[in-house]
């Protein structure tokens, strides 16, 4: 089985587990704020159904690129540590390379996967320094 991950493009659904190349299951996502916990949520309430199994799992895939620094940060966060509690591959997928999801399942199964993966931007990430006056600290 792979698992895509996808914390930055809403029409597609957070969570795509496939079987083969044919989706077994996806569920799209909730609030933005949360979507490490409802990724992690929905994977356990799959285990649960008996519609996957952690040692069926053989890659992981999460969408990176266009999209916002945030979202793209916290899919790769729980993609990565998925990864390397499972000891399974992951992959990086652009979001312009994928038309649909049944085209992703055959562009992640020809990827080679890593250990762990970078997040890729489109552009500077987009933090600032606060403008509100920080308390001083007293020096004792």
């Amino acid at each position: 089985m792979i698992i895509l991950i996808n914390s930055i493009n809403p029409p597609l659904p957070a969570v795509t587990v496939y079987g083969g190349k044919k989706i077994i299951f996806g569920t799209k996502l909730g609030a933005a704020p949360k979507a490490g916990g409802f990724i992690l949520k929905e994977l356990k309430i799959l285990e649960k159904r008996g519609i996957l199994k952690t040692e069926d799992i053989k890659k992981l895939a999460v969408l990176s690129g266009t999209g916002s620094f945030s979202g793209i940060r916290t899919g790769m966060a729980v993609g990565n540590a998925l990864a390397l509690s499972l000891k399974i591959p992951i992959v990086l997928l652009d979001v312009k390379e994928i038309g649909d999801l049944e085209s992703a399942a055959k562009i992640i199964a020809k990827k080679p996967g890593k250990p762990m993966a970078a997040p890729v931007y489109d552009r500077e990430p987009n933090i600032t320094v606060s403008k509100r006056k920080s308390c001083p600290v007293e020096q004792p």
